[in-house]
């Protein structure tokens, strides 16, 4: 890695999960927090459970982080988050997104991944190598 990627990871990285499953956000949490730790590094962690919070969230409020990774489901049972993908324009260019989601539909897939600015699609669980891969920038997903 250079050191310019390690400046930047040093600086600071949000990241940000927009699910309604609170026990799945409770466990990614705990996945980023181990990460973090094992790295050395500090990673902040914003939970958004529903859709209206996300777009208030990720388009109206000013991102101080140097780096910003999110993590959505778009498969929930009260949002369609599938209209956040679609409002990219909003998004910062910067922002690293990946879809997180229990749905194995390849046609939801292919469509996420339609998407130039969706990084990957990773069916759940999260687990602690896939994060590790998604922190240094390594190819992650479908």
């Amino acid at each position: 890695m250079s050191s310019t990627n390690d400046d930047i990871l040093s600086k600071g990285t949000e990241v940000v999960l927009i699910d309604n499953d609170s026990i799945c956000n409770l466990i990614n949490r705990i996945i980023i927090e181990t990460v973090a730790t094992e790295h050395g590094r500090t990673i902040h962690t914003k939970v958004i459970d529903n859709n209206l919070s996300a777009v208030s969230y990720l388009f109206n409020i000013e991102n101080s982080f140097v780096r910003r990774i999110i993590l959505l489901d778009v498969k929930t049972q009260d949002d369609d988050n599938l209209e956040l993908l679609e409002r990219h324009k909003g998004f910062s260019s910067t922002d690293e997104i990946y879809i997180l989601s229990a749905s194995i539909e390849k046609e939801l897939q292919e469509k996420c991944l339609g998407y130039q600015w969706v990084r990957g699609f990773i069916e759940k669980p999260l687990t602690t190598e896939i994060f590790t891969n998604i922190y240094f920038d390594k190819r992650v997903g479908a």
